[in-house]
């Protein structure tokens, strides 16, 4: 039995599916302040419901990474796809940090476009300069360090885990195996799910993560800030 029967998700496919499980996991993330309120109202344990919510938001990151290697292996332009993503990085940060941590800025962590375009960075060099395992090692170190110091959301290890699916696009095992180790957690399920790719773009989604990405956390940031008064609606 063919084993292309079961390549049955598209990019499309699979960018919806990380973009639900992070819309799941952010929502837990950025309504934690209101947990307690909410336990109270609904007599549901948050904390089961916090573990459950962000256990299926770790499916999303390997999915992104996924797509990022697909990306840039199949763009006519790789400076214009950076430059994209630079710009929604820099558009994101602000409602990135009201989102999660209240203030307009905060330089203390850092949305993942910003980890997506060290990443880019360091796939174009290691594109270049391809010659030597050795300078390969060497190029992922140095944009890795670039994303930890930077605080970036994911860090080194989203640099790291970029650069083995697009070192081993081809090998299953290999990406599966890396992820397992590096996120010790259901992110292994995420990356699983690329490996149903069926080679088909899909539905042109070209620019649905740019603008997904700042408009659910701007989305969270307006519920939240008035999620006091919507719930003193309910406990009267």
């Amino acid at each position: 039995m063919s084993a292309n029967k079961y390549k049955v998700l598209s990019l499309s496919s699979l960018k919806w599916i990380a973009l639900i499980t992070m819309l799941i996991d952010h929502t837990a993330a950025t309504m934690v302040p209101y947990y307690n309120m909410l336990q109270e109202l609904t007599n549901i344990d948050m904390a089961v419901v916090y573990d459950v919510m962000r256990g299926i938001g770790r499916l999303s990151f390997p999915i992104f990474c996924f797509c990022i290697v697909e990306g840039f292996v199949h763009t006519r332009n790789v400076k214009k796809y950076l430059i994209r993503l630079l710009i929604f990085a820099l558009i994101t940060e602000p409602i990135y940090d009201l989102a999660f941590f209240g203030r307009a800025l905060y330089l203390d962590y850092q949305n993942v476009l910003w980890t997506f375009v060290i990443a880019i960075l360091m796939l174009m060099a290691v594109k270049k300069y391809d010659q030597s395992i050795l300078l390969r090692l060497i190029i992922i170190l140095i944009f890795s360090f670039i994303a930890w110091f930077l605080k970036t959301d994911y860090s080194y290890i989203g640099v790291i885990i970029i650069a083995v699916y697009y070192l081993y696009r081809e090998k299953s095992w290999v990406k599966l195996g890396a992820t397992a180790i590096l996120f010790l957690d259901m992110a292994v399920i995420g990356a699983a799910l690329t490996c149903l790719y069926n080679g088909e773009k899909g539905k042109g989604l070209k620019y649905l993560f740019y603008v997904f990405y700042p408009g659910h956390l701007l989305l969270l940031y307006i519920i939240n800030s008035n999620i006091t008064e919507y719930l003193k609606v309910f406990t009267k």
